[in-house]
């Protein structure tokens, strides 16, 4: 691309050009023209009316426009042919990111579309109700509106008291136990499983597994227990047939909002229409099932996601959700619930196989702080004892964010302003995330990985950077739902296991990018959420029983989780790695 842009005229060179060539074609004389005009020929009509086109699209683009004033790649915002391709390829957010770093934290990128990379102006887009979802959420597959779709504000409040109630914290507390059942329990079962039959085969007690797929699988299954009344089984029973039905129907989801001419066109993508037709009939049917065995065998007695959806009335409207809506806001849960957790995990765990420095810290606060194998890990307990751990999580965020591309936002009537650059009402207006987690004047060394920067002073100020759960009145509902999938899993594999890198990993800790200087980073994509690009080939680690003999374990019997976190000392601020200053191996025994 950097060599076809070199050869490009600049934009006066090139409206000159137009000029010149239209005047050449209506001056020139030709002897077999038919047409009314005596100079013309079809064909010199047709090129003069491509090329009167060609220059209205630049004015309208690039003159007519008071977008014309803010910087952005000229020849981009006429033809965004570096942005469909970036689409295409799945990596959107690297093209706008080379973007924000050329012009800045404010950038014309494509027709009435402007780019905003800084966390002032970000916080005050999804703050204000007036900044309404862009058009780049619309979709006909759903059948219904829903949390993440709407447009509309008051839908959205009253949406969100409808189905708030499921993902509160003490809802989400009560459903813990199903959570860790499907997350770390059954991910430590196929773990300890594959160990059992590699140590008969090779006496070894260890295994090797794909983590990026198992962590795909795990919150699957942990949304469908939930929102589904019972799991899809894929970790634990190997069933993916539903697995790809979603990825079609997400598929589609974002081509009808890249591209809306191709919005309720069943002749395209037939396949991808007929899986989420599928996709949709299957929870309709789930959802009836409940209401049928409420009706004969009355309510389960402990409320899962499912049920407080079909419970939910509006205490200010007294609607109640149909059972459309309950269907598309089931699927949307999946998109948004599954491939983000997972991908965030799997990111986490690559980071820490290529920073072992990182890794080693992470695993001495883990395993000090519940050395007792036999346990299992409470969030609330892993959220208070373990800030290193929660030091690591945001700094994964923050670098690979499951969602890096934009929040777009419609501008209001009367328009906007940021950075000094007016914006009219009606344009979208992407909050890049990418480019707010990776802005040089908010993020000192903002491509290192360095969870000590969400420690210590500073680092409440940092995290109110972080725009991995959107902000806002339009913040993510299941944020809660997600952190306690992330603490119970990360928490325990850490604790129970030592985790390494297979040897012919093509990426580790001494496989360095020479653009940054650190460990280079595996190839990602954005799907549902940005993952790992191969995960069939990237995915692998080997994991050990975990040697905890160095970290004493305290005769307690009203505590059934373990001791409670030793004394840490953290320290750090952007840009500076520094050790934990305290941080104990072994604790008296009482």
């Amino acid at each position: 691309m950097a060599g076809f842009s070199t050869i490009l005229p600049t934009p006066s060179e090139a409206i000159d050009s137009i000029k010149s060539a239209a005047n050449a074609f209506v001056t020139s004389p030709l002897p077999y023209n038919k047409l009314p005009h005596p100079q013309l020929s079809f064909w010199q009509w047709a090129l003069v009316a491509i090329a009167s086109m060609f220059v209205w699209r630049i004015l309208k683009v690039r003159v007519f426009t008071p977008l014309a004033k803010i910087p952005g790649p000229f020849w981009e915002t006429i033809f965004a042919y570096r942005m469909y391709k970036s689409l295409i390829e799945g990596n959107f957010h690297d093209y706008l990111l080379e973007q924000q770093l050329k012009y800045g934290p404010v950038f014309y990128f494509a027709k009435n579309k402007v780019c905003v990379g800084d966390p002032e102006d970000a916080r005050y887009i999804l703050g204000k109700k007036a900044f309404i979802k862009s058009k780049t959420y619309n979709t006909s597959i759903l059948g219904a509106p829903n949390i993440f779709t709407t447009k509309d504000p008051k839908f959205n409040e009253m949406r969100r008291r409808q189905i708030g109630p499921a993902f509160t914290v003490s809802h989400i507390a009560e459903m813990e136990k199903t959570i860790h059942n499907v997350t770390a329990a059954a991910l430590k079962e196929k773990i300890e499983t594959l160990m059992d039959q590699t140590e008969r085969q090779t006496g070894i007690r260890q295994c090797k597994f794909n983590y990026v797929n198992d962590f795909n699988y795990m919150s699957f299954d942990v949304i469908s227990e939930l929102a589904f009344g019972e799991s899809f089984g894929m970790l634990r029973k190997g069933n993916y047939r539903i697995l790809e039905q979603i990825h079609s129907t997400g598929f589609l989801a974002a081509i009808e909002a890249t591209i809306p001419i191709t919005l309720d066109k069943e002749f395209l993508m037939k396949k991808s229409r007929k899986d989420a037709r599928e996709l949709a009939e299957f929870t309709r049917g789930i959802i009836q099932k409940r209401i049928r065995e409420n009706q004969e065998k009355g309510k389960p007695e402990k409320k899962d996601i499912l049920q407080i959806f079909i419970d939910s009335v509006d205490k200010e409207t007294g609607n109640r959700m149909s059972v459309q809506e309950i269907v598309s806001e089931n699927i949307i849960l999946l998109f948004a619930g599954t491939d983000t957790a997972s991908s965030t995990m799997s990111w986490t765990l690559f980071l820490l196989m290529v920073y072992p420095d990182i890794y080693k810290k992470v695993v001495q606060e883990v395993r000090s702080a519940f050395p007792n194998p036999k346990s299992n890990i409470k969030y609330s307990e892993a959220r208070s004892k373990l800030p290193y751990l929660e030091a690591v999580i945001y700094e994964s965020m923050r670098l690979q964010a499951a969602v890096p591309t934009g929040l777009g936002r419609t501008v209001p009537k009367g328009g906007a302003e940021f950075h000094g650059h007016k914006i009219p009402g009606g344009t979208t207006v992407y909050v890049f995330i990418h480019g707010l987690h990776r802005n040089p004047q908010y993020w000192d060394q903002p491509n290192k990985f360095i969870p000590e920067r969400f420690l210590g002073e500073g680092a409440a100020a940092r995290k109110r950077n972080m725009f991995g759960f959107s902000t806002g009145y339009r913040i993510c509902s299941g944020r809660n739902l997600a952190w306690t999938e992330i603490f119970l899993t990360m928490s325990r594999l850490l604790r129970d296991y030592d985790f390494e890198l297979p040897k012919d990993t093509l990426y580790g800790p001494d496989v360095i990018d020479p653009k940054t200087g650190e460990p280079k980073i595996m190839p990602g994509r954005l799907g549902l959420a940005f993952g790992p690009r191969h995960p069939d080939r990237d995915g692998w680690i080997i994991a050990k029983p975990a040697d905890l003999s160095a970290f004493s374990i305290p005769v307690d019997n009203t505590n059934t989780h373990g001791m409670h976190q030793s004394s840490a000392a953290y320290s750090g601020v952007d840009g500076n790695r520094t050790p934990l200053t305290a941080v104990s191996t072994t604790s008296t025994l009482v």
